[in-house]
């Protein structure tokens, strides 16, 4: 960033856990929990997830965290504060940021048929919609 650039920042945060409910088969009961204790144990009770928007001259950077839970409805509140705050068009260019994740996106060997697949989702900071779209 240069000295003459100017930076905003909007974030969206949240709890690590879903509110929603689903109606689960019992291993996937097991699995939901087995992974929920172990990110409580890494990350900790009060982690939460960011999203955040930022500006840098006419430039827009959405800067992805991998929120498993963020909707395309929270990337538009984003937008929306975003011109809130003043900026109407956004006159650079949008980037997305998702560099937040190392290694691989696939595992070796990853048939790329099942890409498509909400469970053959990439390991990538960028989610939306569950990686299911």
């Amino acid at each position: 960033m240069t000295p003459h650039s100017s930076l905003l920042t909007l974030r969206l945060t949240r709890l690590s856990t879903s509110t929603k409910q689903a109606i689960c088969k019992p291993l996937q009961v097991l699995k939901n929990y087995s992974l929920h204790s172990r990110l409580n144990y890494i990350l900790g009770n009060d982690f939460r997830f960011s999203t955040n928007l930022e500006t840098q001259g006419n430039n827009v950077i959405l800067d992805f965290n991998g929120d498993p839970t963020l909707e395309s409805s929270d990337i538009a509140n984003l937008l929306r504060q975003l011109k809130q705050q003043g900026t109407s068009t956004i006159k650079g260019n949008l980037y997305l940021n998702g560099g937040h994740f190392t290694g691989f996106e696939h595992a070796v060997g990853s048939p790329w048929d099942m890409l498509t697949q909400c469970y053959s989702a990439p390991s990538s900071s960028i989610t939306l919609e569950h990686n299911c779209f």
